[in-house]
């Protein structure tokens, strides 16, 4: 498995992400963590510092959302799917969507499930 390019990281990676900021013409707003509702449908993208873990269930690619198994929310055993709006490009370590900044990285602890 090539670590450095999470394009080659296949289905099943574990995965860690944090969002680091909303993009400049984001699709959707940013909720504020007062506004945001764990679990249910909210009215916005998650708040700047959402944190998941889980495990790809697609491969990463340009164009496509990120769809993760999420295992972790915040540091709290929640299961779930996560699904970004579509990447626009991989950089430094950082995977931009079409409405957020999010760090990715392989998940050393193998999201403990």
């Amino acid at each position: 498995m090539n670590f450095d390019n999470p394009t080659l990281w296949p289905a099943g990676t574990a995965v860690r992400m944090v969002k680091l900021a909303a993009v400049d013409d984001p699709q959707h707003q940013t909720c504020s963590w007062d506004k945001w509702k764990p679990g249910q449908q909210n009215e916005g993208a998650p708040p700047v510092d959402y944190e998941l873990r889980g495990f790809l269930i697609e491969p990463l690619e340009i164009g496509k959302p990120i769809i993760v198994a999420r295992t972790h929310r915040n540091g709290v055993q929640v299961m779930g799917t996560f699904v970004s709006t579509p990447v626009r490009e991989f950089k430094n370590g950082a995977a931009i969507t079409m409405n957020s900044i999010y760090f990715i990285s392989r998940d050393e602890q193998g999201s403990d499930v």
